[in-house]
């Protein structure tokens, strides 16, 4: 054994191989040196399975006489001596198989788990090299916790496992991947790319063309590592094999989107695009020669926000080729043609444009959604558009000028079930006082602002039937609060039949409901099915109930006991009411005023509750691509912008 230190010392390593070898069979338990490993147990095998300890107890049959144990120092330190010596010479296999016999000889030494993780570590199986450690480590623990070997193998199979890492593309089922990445959103699909050649492999392959058919662009302050642009569209649209079915674009000027770029990527990839939304301007100006046709034959959904000044005869040219198959239609910036402006422009007064019958706008039978918007002036004839889109569900109207001309003041959509109306819709008072949209029996959204009252007959007609299925309220007025009587007509059925979550009125009549003339006819005003309250613009005048504004919104807060939500704009409550509107149950609190992060601090600490700066976004007077709201978010980016600076 001496002898063969010391040749190993001198880098002879065969002739040490040889003295080590003679050391082992010199050993008196008898257990000698094989070439080959026992025939009766896999000590690899069972390590990979993480069962060595049953491998270890099976009995041997064979000549390796495994099942014998040797706790003799010389002997163990022979073996592990000897397979140090066939790893200097790149023996690998014949040193784990040296080890493999180290283990049967003594399971409970830790040279023999150390030097096969070596091993295989020099292999490149470090997995295999980590359930060594842990399985030796277990072993030894079990009987020699103090042995002085057990720290070093610990300290291996912590080393070693940052390095069992595995490819889970590499592994896993395709079906399994696929439901993976589908939540993980475009732009963590498209870093994937990046990970490594397997990953980008397997996500180009014809097996992941499904994930690259949803294409989604937002716009973002931070500066991209890559330029994405509409060459960026068509190379990820030929990973889903050309078949793209939604493509998404926030920004179409940061996006570099010209016209000829749309319509190159809908000439190649439009044939089973179902949903286009595109935001903001586009870069270079509009075409203004011919029209040609759009092979659009399965969209379903078409977004064009704030700012996408589409020619009308392109607009109307897009609603012929998909007039048999659209679902849904906003257009936030509506904008006529130079060419058309002898004919639909008055030579006196501002320009006026006209969506009716000399429009010759396609007849939309399968629409329902619309949503309509414009920077300029439009008119829109709605029983014109109720003709063309007879089952029409959501409508969304804003920054309009209505025009009537039934007989009998009526626009029927029989299947309306929501209804926006906001503050900037306009109407003709040569037209008269006449009421426009007649609400249904089933209407679960009713939004109102300011001359959205004026365009529903509900509140003057109490003989129609109840909205008793009425989901969704909101009204907005900024001239004078609704009636009590309105509010009843509106609000009461759907309370009291438990369907309505979510209530919005500004101004509040606070004097009306909560003064001192307090009457049976408000005891309607609770329901447990609400959880969304926004109350504003408070009436404190005559209000003697508790005294103050405060006071009365923790009673009216209280006549929703599941309240989750609440939204009081820009009123300047006292932060011990907010704090007692928190301890009711309320978790979340819309506030545009000053700052108050003391009272946010401990609502979240002591309420896990959260007060939000700012409106409530969930509502669709809150569409981003709505004329106010942009220059309302225009001008807070603004000072932000300023008081970085």
């Amino acid at each position: 054994m001496e002898r063969g230190k010391e040749l190993y010392a001198q880098k002879h390593y065969p002739e040490a191989a040889k003295h080590f070898i003679r050391a082992i069979d010199s050993c008196p338990c008898g257990v000698a040196y094989r070439e080959t490993s026992c025939l009766c147990k896999s000590i690899l095998g069972a390590i990979e399975k993480k069962a060595l300890k049953d491998e270890l107890k099976r009995p041997c049959i064979c000549s390796a006489k495994s099942g014998r144990r040797c706790e003799r120092k010389p002997h163990i330190d022979a073996f592990d001596s000897l397979a140090a010596a066939r790893e200097k010479q790149g023996l690998l296999d014949e040193s784990i198989s040296c080890t493999e016999q180290l283990i049967n000889l003594s399971p409970r030494d830790p040279k023999g788990y150390l030097r096969l993780g070596k091993a295989l570590r020099l292999q490149g199986k470090p997995t295999v090299a980590y359930e060594a450690y842990v399985a030796g480590s277990q072993l030894v623990a079990a009987k020699h916790p103090d042995h002085p070997l057990l720290p070093m193998l610990n300290a291996q199979a912590a080393k070693v496992k940052g390095m069992t890492r595995t490819d889970p593309l590499a592994k896993l089922p395709y079906e399994l991947i696929r439901m993976i990445l589908q939540d993980v959103g475009f732009r963590t699909l498209c870093l994937c790319l990046r990970v490594s050649k397997t990953w980008k492999a397997v996500l180009t392959s014809a097996m992941a063309q499904d994930l690259w058919r949803t294409q989604q662009y937002f716009y973002t302050n931070h500066k991209p590592r890559g330029f994405a642009g509409p060459r960026t569209a068509l190379r990820y649209a030929s990973f889903g094999g050309g078949q793209l079915t939604d493509l998404t674009i926030d920004n179409c000027k940061q996006f570099g989107l010209k016209f000829a770029h749309l319509t190159l990527i809908m000439s190649r990839c439009g044939k089973h695009l179902r949903h286009l939304k595109l935001r903001g301007p586009m870069v270079g100006d509009m075409p203004q020669g011919s029209v040609s046709s759009f092979k659009l034959p399965a969209l379903e959904s078409l977004y064009l926000g704030l700012g996408l000044k589409l020619p009308h005869k392109w607009l109307l040219q897009l609603l012929r080729d998909t007039s048999r198959t659209l679902r849904e239609l906003s257009v936030f910036d509506v904008l006529p043609d130079p060419a058309d402006r002898p004919r639909l422009f008055p030579l006196t007064g501002p320009p006026v444009f006209r969506i009716k019958e000399d429009q010759s706008w396609p007849e939309l039978p399968r629409l329902k959604s619309l949503a309509l918007s414009s920077t300029g002036q439009l008119q829109i004839y709605l029983a014109y558009m109720r003709d063309i889109t007879p089952n029409l569900e959501n409508l969304w109207l804003d920054d309009v000028d209505v025009v009537l001309e039934a007989d009998d003041g009526i626009v029927d959509w029989p299947k309306l079930k929501s209804v926006f109306i906001g503050g900037c819709v306009k109407r003709d008072e040569r037209l008269g006082n006449g009421h426009a949209i007649k609400l249904c029996t089933g209407m679960e959204e009713l939004h109102l602002e300011e001359a959205g009252l004026s365009l529903v007959p509900y509140l003057d007609q109490p003989s129609w039937p109840e909205l008793s299925v009425l989901r969704k309220f909101s009204i907005r007025s900024f001239s004078e609060a609704i009636l009590e009587s309105q509010l009843e007509l509106l609000l009461r059925p759907g309370l009291e039949s438990g369907t309505i979550d979510q209530i919005s009125i500004h101004p509040f009549p606070l004097g009306r409901y909560l003064g001192v003339d307090v009457t049976s006819s408000i005891e309607w005003f609770r329901s447990e099915s609400v959880t969304h309250l926004a109350l504003s613009g408070f009436v404190a005048e005559g209000y003697r109930s508790s005294g103050t504004v405060d006071d009365a919104l923790v009673t009216i807060t209280s006549r929703f006991p599941n309240l989750k939500t609440l939204d009081i704009d820009k009123e300047q409550i006292q932060d011990a009411t907010l704090g007692k509107i928190f301890a009711r149950g309320v978790k979340t609190i819309y506030y545009a005023g000053d700052l108050r992060e003391d009272l946010r601090v401990w609502a979240a600490r002591t309420h896990n509750a959260r007060l939000v700066y700012g409106p409530y976004r969930g509502s669709p007077a809150e569409l981003p691509d709505r004329p106010v709201v942009s220059r309302r978010l225009a001008q807070s980016a603004k000072r932000v912008r300023e008081r970085a600076v």
